[in-house]
């Protein structure tokens, strides 16, 4: 009798453990003040960020041959940015063409100007013909936010905007989707089959 009880609650122990599993699939975890640092902060604004402003989009990935010199500077067509990652899986999301200059600072093409042409214009000028090019931008602390992953098939990221004309980096927000993926996966293995589907400015850093 004993025996047979101890099974009963085996198996009812292992059915709620399931059961709570599955419930809580999808589910991103709520954080909530106080916080004890500054990342905390940052990580309660995304998660708040993503809770106000999520809207999926399925974005293209960039058509065309991108280009990588030995600087880390992407090259996309007219428009480039660096990326300072030594993690190889966040480069292949730009190598990709997941994510390119394009979706920051549209597909306006400004005619190639020479030096002399470009000494020859205003301060202000200067600054947006290389900011609408590009030039100067720097992508940098690549994070994905795992504990806003709302299941196996998304996963979402931040990173730092840089220019040189900028005191302060904004921080952008970005998710990915592989609607393949059965169960869980390689971050490689993910990002090779993933598109972009939400991607906005969320702040500045003081």
């Amino acid at each position: 009798m004993k025996k047979v009880y101890l099974l009963t609650v085996l198996v009812y122990s292992f059915v709620v453990t399931c059961q709570a599993q599955e419930s809580n699939q999808g589910k991103v975890e709520k954080l909530k003040p106080p916080f004890e640092n500054q990342g905390q902060q940052e990580d309660y604004w995304a998660q708040e960020f993503f809770n106000k402003h999520y809207i999926k989009v399925d974005y293209k990935k960039y058509p065309d041959s991108i280009k990588v010199s030995d600087n880390n500077v992407y090259v996309y067509g007219e428009k480039q940015f660096k990326v300072i990652t030594s993690n190889n899986n966040f480069k292949s999301i730009f190598m990709l063409g997941l994510l390119y200059p394009q979706l920051i600072y549209g597909n306006i093409n400004s005619a190639i100007k020479t030096a002399s042409k470009i000494e020859a214009l205003t301060v202000n000028e200067q600054f947006f013909y290389k900011l609408n090019k590009g030039e100067n931008l720097t992508i940098s602390e690549i994070e994905e936010l795992s504990f806003l992953n709302p299941n196996n098939n998304v996963k979402r990221f931040r990173f730092w905007l840089s220019t040189q004309h900028m005191a302060n980096p904004t921080v952008y927000l970005f998710e990915l989707t592989n609607e393949n993926v059965k169960e869980p996966s390689s971050l490689q293995d993910f990002i090779s089959g993933s598109k972009l589907t939400f991607f906005k400015s969320g702040w500045l850093i003081l």
